[in-house]
Parts: C-alpha cells; structure tokens; sequence
C-alpha cells in the first residue's frame, strides 16, 4: 500500500485528520493522543494504548506480515466488523507486491489504519474448540407442523365478524378462499377476469398454479358471489387490474404476507389461537369437510391440485383411525 493511498484512505477514515498525520502514523512520530484517539483502559485500570511505537519494537521495521494473519478491520463494508475480518483472508489482503518485505512505514501505517485504536489483533479462523454463544433456532416457543382447519362454525363466526366491521374486501377475500382453496400465492394474484365472464360473475373458474404450474378448477358458491360482485362494485377497474390489489401499489396485488396478517387478525377477531391457524387452515378447511363427508381421496386430490394422492393423504393427516371409522359407516 502506497503512502498516498494510506493517505487517502485515512483520510475517509477520519476527515479530521490531515496528510501530514496520515504520513506520520507508523513512524511512531505521532502518539495517539495528537491523532485524537481515546485512552482506553485495561483490565487492571492502566492505560492499554498500544500505538505505532511499540508495535515497530514489537515486530521490527521491515517485517512482513505473517501468513496467517488477518487484519482484523476493513474499510470495505462488506467485510467490516468481526465477521468481515473472518471473511477476509490473508492472501485477499496482500497485494501484487506482497512477497516483497514492506517497509516500516508500510508495514506500520496497514496495522494502524486497519487495528483497533492502534491495537493490532490476528483472527487466525473459528475452530469446533471456539466458544459460540447458542443461537435459539427459529421455530422456538413456536407452534410447528399443519395448520388446523376451520370449522362450519368457525367460518360463520368470521363471516358475521368481517359483516359487522363492513369490510367488504375482507368478506369477498375471506370467501373466496374457502371455496377456491387456493394457496396464498395464488389467491392474491387473482384478476377480475378470472372471476367475471361478460358482466356476470362465474360460478367455476380456473387458474394455474404458481407452485406446480397447472390448472386447477373450483366453484364460487352464492355466498362467496354475493360478497365477490359488492367488492367488485366497489372496487371497479377492468378484467386486467387484480381483484385484491396492494395498499401500497393499487396496479400490484396484494402480497401474502398481507394475506397472512388478516388471517391472524381474523382468527383472533372470534377467540381462536393465531399460532393454530394460517393461510394454510382457509386452504384445507372445504377439503377437509369433503373428505370427512364422503370420503373421496381422489376427489380432493382433484380440487387441491396435487400431483400424487400420497400428498393429499398425508394433507389432510389421513390415518388408520379415519379409514377403519369409514368401513364401520357401511354395512354389508
């Protein structure tokens, strides 16, 4: 590192600090009181300044930098802070003329700039001997697994809750994704031409799935059409606009993670637990009311668009329990 790119460098380091300073760090002509760092103090009490000075008679005047060593502060901030200095190896550091010795001024004016304060610290790399404080995973204290269905009364209690508030967005959505059983991805991402065909609203439709890439078709009940066309009224817009757009961009859709958050408020609006229920829960609950009604696997597989029926058995948590209860019903 030459010294007018040391200069230069500290300079954006510290503004306050001139060329004259710059060109003196390393030589040990300058303390570090006169280039205004703090004292800082040791464990003891004393004064632990380790500047310019010493580290020459430490290390000599025309060392070169140990292989393994590391600086352990970078001007660049991607590789700023401890973890950056891991990051930075020694061989990313030296430059073309690294197996050449440095000089004193050199070697001296890299440690200054780069240490803390002064203090020159070698970080040869983490080991499995390391202490690591312990990181809490990030599904602690949380609820893991499948989201629970919605029951008939349930979706009443939500139904009459959205009704009182008048939230006519939040009905329409709320029943649409009850009949369509859609993942969140794919209901948000609806068009009003989906939806409507020539002035009139659809009793099935259909869209492709972002997750497998194929169509699926479902039906849009009288309840979930009556609150689709008042929405829609008072929405307006063309068959092109989303029938949920964003708060924030109205030509964008709504996002999931919106999604997410009026379903949680939702579900607590009628005393149930958040953490038990999801977008998920709106996408299971008419599958699962149809498996239980008639038993159909292949129906359901159908509707919920899988691939293989294994994922639609193991969907809706499909047990030796429920299999010997449906044989019980019929009577041979």
């Amino acid at each position: 590192m030459s010294g007018s790119v040391s200069s230069g460098i500290w300079q954006s380091v510290r503004p306050a600090c001139t060329k004259k300073d710059a060109r003196t760090i390393g030589t040990g002509r300058a303390s570090d009181e006169e280039l205004g760092f703090p004292e800082r103090k040791s464990s003891l009490g004393r004064p632990a300044r380790i500047g310019a000075r010493a580290e020459r008679q430490l290390y000599g005047s025309a060392k070169r930098l140990p292989s393994t060593t590391v600086i352990a502060r970078n001007l660049s901030p991607r590789t700023s802070g401890r973890r950056g200095a891991e990051r930075m190896s020694a061989t990313q550091y030296r430059g073309p003329d690294a197996a050449s010795p440095l000089s004193a001024n050199r070697f001296d004016s890299s440690v200054s700039l780069f240490g803390h304060f002064g203090h020159r610290r070698t970080i040869m790399g983490r080991s499995e001997f390391d202490y690591l404080p312990p990181r809490p995973a990030w599904n602690a204290g949380r609820k893991v697994g499948a989201k629970r269905p919605l029951k008939p009364r349930q979706i009443w209690a939500i139904r009459f809750h959205l009704d009182r508030e008048h939230r006519l967005r939040d009905r329409a959505l709320f029943d649409l994704a009850i009949d369509s059983k859609l993942r969140g991805c794919d209901l948000v991402k609806i068009k009003i031409g989906d939806l409507v065909a020539g002035g009139e609203l659809r009793t099935r439709a259909m869209v492709i799935q972002q997750k497998t890439n194929r169509p699926v078709q479902f039906e849009i009940m009288s309840d979930a059409r009556g609150s689709l066309l008042a929405w829609l009224e008072r929405r307006g817009g063309s068959i092109e606009d989303f029938a949920f757009p964003s708060r924030v961009d109205h030509s964008a859709h709504m996002s999931t993670r919106q999604y997410a958050r009026l379903v949680d408020e939702w579900v607590t609006a009628v005393g149930l637990r958040s953490e038990d229920y999801g977008t998920h829960s709106l996408r299971r609950t008419k599958a699962s009311i149809i498996y239980k009604a008639t038993g159909n696997l292949r129906a359901v597989q159908i509707l919920l668009g899988h691939t293989k029926i294994e994922n639609t058995v193991r969907y809706l948590g499909v047990d030796v329990e429920d299999a010997l209860t449906l044989a019980e019903g019929i009577e041979v």
